[in-house]
C-alpha cells in the first residue's frame, strides 16, 4: 500500500514578513493498524522590516491525521516527506505546502470458514474454556519494578516510537556549491539529488536539503 497525501497548512504571523531568511521541517508520528497521527514543526528566520537586517525566529507545529482505507502491520510503515515548499501572502501569512509519501504492508485478514456452523461454535466454545482452566491453574506471578525502572522503560519506549527527520529549504548564494551545502547541514549529494534538479544547479535556486543519519 502506497499513498501520496498533500497537506498545506496558512499560518498568520503577527508581523509582515518581508523575506523568509531560513525555513526548516521535522515531522514525528504514531502509527497504528488504521491510522497515523502526528505533527510537523515548521521553524526558522525571516525579517520583518525592509530597512531592517535583523531577523526574527519563528516555530509553530502543525498536527495532521491520516485515516488508513486499509489496516497495515505497523512495522513495515515507510514516512517520506516528497515535497516542501512556502508561499507568503498578504505580507503576513506563510502559507507551506508538504507533500508526503506513506507506504506499508497490508495486514492480511484471516477469515475462518466451517462447513458446519454449530461445529465452529462449539470449537471456540472449547477454546475459550481451555483457557479459563488454564488462568485458573496457572496463576501468573506478579512482577513489580521499582519507580526509577519504571520511568526508564518509559523514557526507552518514548524514544524509540518516534522518528525525526529534517528538512531545509536552502536558498543558493554566490560562491556555493553543492559540496558546500551538502556540508552546511551534515547532508550528501545523493540526498540532495533525490529531491532536487541539480542538473541546472545557479544562484537563487530552492533546494530541499535533508539532515543524514550517517
Amino acid at each position: 500500500m502506497e499513498n501520496i497525501i498533500p497537506f498545506t497548512k496558512e499560518i498568520k504571523f503577527d508581523n509582515k514578513i518581508i523575506e523568509i531568511t531560513s525555513i526548516s521541517l521535522e515531522e514525528k508520528y504514531n502509527c497504528t493498524n488504521d491510522s497515523i497521527d502526528g505533527e510537523f514543526k515548521v521553524f526558522g528566520e525571516y525579517r520583518s522590516h525592509e530597512l531592517s537586517i535583523n531577523k526574527e525566529k519563528f516555530e509553530y507545529k502543525l498536527p495532521f491525521s491520516v485515516d488508513l482505507a486499509e489496516r497495515i502491520k505497523e512495522d513495515t510503515l515507510s514516512f517520506e516527506i516528497t515535497d516542501f515548499s512556502y508561499d507568503i501572502l498578504n505580507e503576513d501569512i506563510l502559507k507551506i505546502n508538504i507533500e508526503f509519501k506513506i507506504d506499508a504492508e497490508k495486514e492480511e485478514v484471516i477469515e475462518e470458514t466451517c462447513d458446519d456452523p454449530l461445529e465452529l461454535i462449539e470449537d471456540r466454545n472449547s477454546i475459550i474454556k481451555n483457557n479459563i482452566e488454564e488462568k485458573i491453574v496457572e496463576p501468573k506471578e506478579e512482577v513489580r519494578i521499582n519507580k526509577q525502572d519504571e520511568d526508564t522503560i518509559i523514557d526507552s519506549i518514548n524514544t524509540n516510537d518516534i522518528e525525526f527527520t529534517t528538512y531545509h529549504i536552502h536558498i543558493v548564494k554566490e560562491s556555493e556549491t553543492i559540496e558546500s551545502i551538502c556540508a552546511l547541514y551534515n547532508s550528501n549529494e545523493q540526498l540532495l539529488a533525490d529531491y532536487n534538479d541539480l542538473t541546472d544547479f545557479k544562484v537563487g535556486d530552492k533546494l530541499i536539503v535533508v539532515e543524514s543519519d550517517e
